[in-house]
């Protein structure tokens, strides 16, 4: 196979496969009483206390409007709470409740479960093959997108 043949092969494949896990990622939330985002914002969460809203909405590359409804729907179901800054009150950070962090531990754990099914296929010499070219992936991904944000604020001064 050509390796234009072959780049679009891969291409196409990814794409199916992220909108695969995507769908079933929703319709995971929707089983497990979650709302869209909000198992992924737990998750997050768990791993980076603390947070900003802003930073949180970068981290998880949606944007800022996005997390604000999660971000405010979590905190009516007592999943996380906002608390002012030490050094700067106007700022809130983010953190798990108790609550939250039983519901995040809860959706983990089930996740594992279906994350296992969908590697049973793979070898683990396979799995970290796989592991090691999606961090080359997603490198190259970064690099590009920073890349093209560039781009575009040359572009952007050129025209004014």
């Amino acid at each position: 196979m050509a390796e234009e043949e072959l780049n679009e092969e891969l291409f196409h494949r990814s794409m199916s496969l992220q909108r695969q896990l995507a769908q079933m990622g929703m319709r995971y939330e929707k089983l497990h009483g979650g709302v869209r985002g909000q198992n992924r914002t737990l998750a997050l969460l768990s791993k980076n206390e603390g947070m900003k809203q802003a930073e949180l909405a970068r981290f998880a590359r949606v944007r800022p409007s996005s997390i604000s409804e999660v971000v405010d729907r979590l905190e009516r179901h007592g999943l996380i709470e906002r608390r002012r800054d030490n050094s700067d009150h106007r700022v809130f950070r983010l953190y798990l409740t108790e609550k939250g962090r039983e519901q995040n531990e809860r959706n983990h754990s089930s996740w594992l479960g279906f994350v296992g099914d969908l590697m049973s296929p793979l070898s683990d010499d396979e799995k970290a093959e796989y592991l090691n070219i999606l961090k080359k992936l997603d490198k190259q991904a970064l690099f590009l997108e920073e890349r093209m944000e560039e781009d575009a604020k040359k572009e952007g001064e050129n025209h004014a």
